[in-house]
């Protein structure tokens, strides 16, 4: 049998999924009705006037004022310092505050949450070897209900029912991202401290050690890395939601670019969303490195 036969007849051999072809034909199915519900919105973009208004966009709305009047790149330069110096600057340290507060309360909400909702050490007999079908106990099953309600609240819905209880401050906006990142970071602490190694939490139970004594002794060195690593990943999310949830009033960039678009000065609203892009970008790239940094830890 030639090579070409030999695939040919793997080819035919090869184990088929109903599932998975359902899934395709359910999801090009689904496409093409998204397509078809807003054809028509598609169309209406094409309009003569709004290409027009789109072309005007392009070609003097977005260029910065001091390029629109025939000015010089020293003006432009002074243009942007008088942007940043007028509140784009101080908004942007704003947004980055909020992300990082609202990142640290929920760390360690999600910590607590975390031991208290991870089935190994609510079990009877925390961390057995010889492994039985999980089930989840009554504080388990209460903590992870939970996290649940905590992340199912978006940030944004949560905010705005925060502002008539807090006023209008940033607190409204860290309370919201700590409470939903809170939920994320404790449902994944808890499947972390779930899939740790055994033995060695095994052997502190054999000393007579405590749930208390197992999560200091075993459960936080063992798990810390791998938790630290998911609260970076998150801050990235945290900076991009407190930048949108200055659309409610809250002091940081969002609320700068809403103040921009209200005045049209979209000029100003480009500068804006290229700053809050950069912010994040810079923090993505702390942000792999601090996660390459505690991989490579020993």
């Amino acid at each position: 049998m030639s090579a070409q036969a030999a695939v040919d007849r793997l080819w035919r051999e090869r184990p088929r999924s109903v599932f998975t072809r359902g899934s395709v034909i359910v999801l090009a199915l689904g496409g093409a009705a998204a397509l078809a519900t807003v054809g028509s919105d598609l169309l209406g973009t094409l309009a003569p006037r709004r290409l027009a208004n789109l072309q005007r966009f392009l070609t003097s709305d977005a260029l910065p004022a001091p390029l629109r009047d025939g000015g010089s790149a020293s003006d432009l330069v002074a243009w942007l310092e008088g942007l940043l110096a007028g509140g784009a600057a101080q908004a942007t340290l704003a947004t980055l505050a909020i992300a990082i507060v609202a990142l640290g309360l929920a760390a360690l909400l999600g910590s607590v949450l975390a031991i208290t909702g991870s089935r190994e050490l609510t079990a009877p007999d925390p961390f057995a070897l010889q492994v039985p079908p999980r089930t989840t106990g009554r504080v388990a099953a209460a903590v992870r209900l939970v996290a649940v309600l905590l992340r199912s609240v978006p940030e944004y819905v949560l905010t705005f029912l925060l502002l008539g209880l807090l006023g209008p401050s940033a607190w409204p906006a860290v309370v919201a991202l700590a409470l939903h990142n809170a939920g994320i970071l404790g449902r994944l602490g808890a499947e972390t401290i779930e899939d740790l190694e055994r033995r060695p939490v095994r052997a502190l139970v054999r000393t007579g050690a405590g749930r208390a004594g197992l999560v200091l002794g075993a459960v936080v060195p063992l798990a810390s890395r791998r938790f630290l690593l998911h609260a970076a990943v998150r801050l990235e999310t945290c900076l991009r939601e407190a930048t949108v949830l200055g659309m409610l009033g809250i002091a940081s960039l969002g609320a700068s670019v809403e103040e921009a678009r209200a005045r049209q000065r979209y000029d100003e609203l480009l500068v804006l969303v290229v700053l809050a892009g950069l912010l994040v970008a810079g923090v993505d790239l702390g942000s792999r490195r601090a996660r390459r940094w505690l991989r490579a830890a020993p």
